[in-house]
C-alpha cells in the first residue's frame, strides 16, 4: 500500500495541442482565401454585367474580406499562445511531474522500509523485555527501538512533505490550464462581421434596403 496519498494530474497532450493550433489556423486561412477569390470574382463582376445605380455595391464584399482577414489573425493568436503553452509551459511542469513521480518511488519505499524495521524492532524489544527488562539484550533492543522510531518518522515526515508539493503541483496545473484557457477566451477579431456597406449590423441595415439592384446584361 502507497504511503503517498493523491495522484499526480496528467498534462496536455503537446501533440493534440500543437495539431489544434495548425488545425484553427488552416481552417481560418481556408474562409480567408475564399472570401478574398470570392471578393476578387465579385469586383470582375462588371466585365459581364453592368449595375445601374449599383453605387458602393462593388465593394460590397470589402467587408466580410476584411473580417475575415481579422479571424485569421485571431487565429494566428491563438496558434500563438497554444504554441507558447506547448513550448514553455508543458516542458516545465511535465519536468516538475517526473521529479515528483520518482520522488514517489522512492519515498515510498522508504516509508515502507521504515515501518517493517519498526515493527520488527517493536516486536524484539518486547521479546528481550519479557524475558529479562534489566538484561543489556532489552536495553539494546531499546536502543534499537528508538532509531527505528526516529527513522519512521523522518519517513512519515518525508510522506507529509511529498504530498504537499503534490497538491501544489496540482494547483499549479489547474491555474496554468486557466491561464491557457484564459488567454484564448480574450483572442478577438473576426467575430464582429462587417456587411456589404461595411456596417457592423447587417440586419438593422437591411431592414433600410426597400428594394435590390437593377441588372442588365452588358453589351
Amino acid at each position: 500500500m502507497s504511503a503517498v496519498r493523491g495522484e499526480l494530474l496528467l498534462l496536455l497532450d503537446p501533440v493534440a495541442l500543437e495539431m489544434l493550433g495548425t488545425q484553427v489556423f488552416t481552417a481560418a486561412s481556408t474562409l480567408a482565401d475564399a472570401a478574398n477569390q470570392a471578393n476578387d470574382q465579385w469586383k470582375r463582376l462588371p466585365e459581364v454585367f453592368v449595375v445601374e445605380d449599383a453605387g458602393i455595391a462593388e465593394t460590397m464584399l470589402d467587408g466580410p474580406a476584411e473580417t475575415a482577414a481579422d479571424f485569421v489573425e485571431a487565429m494566428k493568436s491563438a496558434r500563438r499562445v497554444l504554441d507558447e503553452f506547448t513550448v514553455t509551459t508543458i516542458p516545465a511542469l511535465q519536468k516538475r511531474r517526473d521529479e515528483l513521480e520518482a520522488r514517489i518511488l522512492t519515498v515510498n519505499q522508504e516509508h515502507e522500509t521504515a515501518q517493517s524495521g519498526l515493527e520488527s524492532a517493536d516486536a524484539a524489544y518486547w521479546r528481550s523485555y519479557e524475558t529479562d527488562p534489566a538484561s543489556d539484550s532489552t536495553r539494546r533492543a531499546g536502543e534499537a527501538h528508538t532509531d527505528a522510531t526516529d527513522a519512521w518518522r523522518d519517513a512519515q515526515d518525508a510522506v507529509i512533505a511529498l504530498e504537499a508539493d503534490v497538491r501544489v503541483f496540482r494547483i499549479d496545473v489547474e491555474a496554468a490550464e486557466d491561464f491557457l484557457a484564459s488567454d484564448l477566451k480574450g483572442i478577438s477579431g473576426g467575430d464582429d462581421p462587417r456587411g456589404a456597406w461595411g456596417c457592423r449590423s447587417p440586419a438593422r441595415r437591411a431592414r433600410g434596403v426597400t428594394r435590390p439592384p437593377r441588372t442588365r446584361a452588358a453589351p
